[in-house]
């Protein structure tokens, strides 16, 4: 069922092995997703589910642990390609997703690790819903939340809440808003500490020109 669910989204999915009872829960082994300029990587998922919930054209997922997954980007040179279009052919709840280390790379960079990740959220035709992604470092907390849709322009609403701990006596928060579609895409950051201010703009056409233009308030 996982895997009828995930050849409705552009892209290649291969899993060596899977384990566990129908009703869950099941281990997934030798993950690997590929789709144009992304990768992901994990050697073992396991998952738990709600047989019930497809009475209701629902794939309902109540858990999804990971020690460790790794994404990896296309170089930073590449051409950055159109996202796909895809519509779901049921709906997809994700809730209790973690991760205890997300890796991402761009090409043979590192770029961060995230030392747990955790995420909520819906999924059904072409949009999504995201209660909460929730990113910590070391030293940073990253939270996002917000719509996207899978269409052409591909408009999006995320909110965002940062905190940062760039040093002992010097901690950055800010909550950011990035909305429009690829288009267009207008921006706002606002700072709490160390010091209060807002940075607006927007970028247009992102993935090809990308002209910009900001202001500090």
């Amino acid at each position: 069922v996982l895997l009828r669910a995930a050849a409705a989204v552009p892209g290649e999915l291969s899993v060596k092995t899977v384990t566990g009872r129908f009703a869950g829960p099941i281990t997934l082994r030798g993950v690997l997703y590929r789709a144009d300029a992304f990768e992901l990587r994990a050697e073992e998922m396991t998952v738990d589910w709600s047989p019930l919930a497809l009475l209701r054209a629902t794939l309902r997922i109540t858990a999804w642990h990971s020690p460790q997954v790794f994404i990896t980007l296309a170089p930073g040179n590449a051409a950055t390609p159109a996202p796909p279009e895809w519509r779901l052919p049921w709906r997809v709840e994700l809730a209790g997703i973690r991760i205890a280390q997300l890796a991402i790379h761009r090409g043979d960079a590192h770029l961060v690790t995230f030392e747990r990740t955790e995420l909520d959220a819906s999924l059904h035709a072409d949009k999504i819903d995201l209660q909460r992604l929730a990113l910590r470092t070391n030293h940073a907390a990253l939270g996002l939340s917000g719509t996207y849709t899978a269409r052409a322009p591909f408009p999006l609403d995320v909110r965002s809440v940062l905190e940062w701990q760039a040093r002992a006596d010097m901690p950055v928060a800010a909550r950011g808003r990035l909305h429009g579609d690829l288009q267009r895409l207008a921006f706002e950051q606002a700072f709490s500490a160390p010091f209060t201010g807002s940075l607006r703009g927007e970028v247009h056409d992102p993935l090809t020109q990308r002209r910009w233009s900001a202001a500090l308030d």
